[in-house]
């Protein structure tokens, strides 16, 4: 009986590791889809801010040669 008892701790503590590490590994792809998606968002932030510049620029000189 007590050998039954102790082995299943053994197995229930063999469980929670093997999902605890599953968790781990899912909480990971998570922050890395987070994290590119934030990189994705920023450059597009930094792409509209330039092509706003670009435009102002463009129409800057067309008001100064007209």
């Amino acid at each position: 009986m007590k050998y039954s008892d102790g082995r299943r701790k053994l197995q229930k503590t063999h469980e929670d590791l093997i999902n605890a590490k599953k968790r781990l590994k899912l909480s990971r792809v998570k922050q890395a889809k987070e994290a590119k998606f934030a990189n994705e968002r920023d450059d597009l932030d930094g792409k509209l801010i330039t092509t706003i510049i670009l435009i102002l620029i463009i129409v800057a000189l067309f008001e100064i040669i007209s």
